[in-house]
């Protein structure tokens, strides 16, 4: 049996007859160099505000290196200074010029980093003479070598503890100067103080000639081993170098001192 769908009249429109409008061709192009122009004015306005801000942050953020800075040190022919002299030439290699500015030492280098007036960068700073309570803007870029300590007396004596220095004429160097800092918190532990002593506020050869022409019984000198005034001192027979038997103390008591040991002929083996 075949069966077949009804038919279905489906209802019928008129249509009327249609057009297709077209521009002339040169107004369609003048159209789309115009839509083109100012998208592309938009999107090049939009890199250069990005541009800029990234640049910036990245300014602030990530300020480039000066191209000159002042290096602090301390008084002519110190170690300071010659470790001036030595960042430099270091620094020339690197393109970066620098001067090189002598002072009165650490406390007087300190406040130049602190005073935004000055014109100093960077500068030499003894351990114990500030810390990070004190000088929280100032950053320490790390510690350059051992600042040795050294208590040179008369060998009309033997001294070796720091009570024994009570009554006593002591260079401890000049106001202001690291060493002198660092000399009156050692020494005002054991009672050692401008009431107890006579502090003198000599250094260097100064130091050296008050001890040699009895104006001074002990002296108080911050520099390395090689130093000649060290080693000068160190084979002077008329001289003696401290021991501080109790350095280990002193150590716990200042945590920015450290305890080291010279052992016995290492200057001079046969004389010990």
């Amino acid at each position: 049996t075949e069966t077949s769908a009804p038919n279905c009249d489906l209802p019928m429109f008129p249509l009327r007859q249609s057009r297709v409008l077209k521009a002339p061709a040169s107004l369609l192009g003048t159209a789309r160099l115009r839509l083109g122009r100012w998208d592309l004015f938009k999107a090049l306005a939009a890199i250069v505000c990005l541009v800029g801000a990234v640049s910036l942050a990245v300014i602030y953020l990530f300020p480039a290196p000066p191209s000159k800075i002042s290096i602090a040190t301390a008084f002519k022919g110190g170690a300071y200074e010659l470790f001036g002299h030595r960042y430099q030439q270091i620094l020339a290699h690197s393109g970066v010029r620098s001067d090189v500015l002598l002072t009165d030492g650490s406390v007087e280098n300190l406040k130049l980093l602190q005073d935004n007036n000055s014109r100093v960068q960077v500068a030499f700073v003894q351990g114990g003479v500030s810390d990070s309570n004190q000088a929280s803007e100032v950053l320490s870029l790390g510690r350059i070598n051992y600042q040795l300590f050294w208590d040179f007396y008369r060998a009309t004596a033997t001294l070796d503890e720091l009570v024994q220095l009570k009554g006593k004429r002591i260079a401890v160097g000049p106001i202001g100067s690291g060493t002198q800092v660092v000399a009156a918190k050692i020494l005002g532990i054991s009672g050692v103080n401008a009431d107890t002593a006579t502090l003198l506020p000599r250094a260097g050869q100064k130091a050296v000639k008050a001890l040699n022409d009895g104006e001074a019984d002990v002296i108080f000198l911050a520099f390395a081993p090689d130093a000649p005034i060290i080693q000068s001192l160190l084979r002077d027979p008329n001289v003696r170098l401290m021991s501080f038997p109790r350095g280990e103390a002193l150590t716990r008591i200042f945590p920015f001192l450290v305890r080291l040991v010279l052992p016995q002929g290492v200057i001079d083996l046969e004389k010990n």
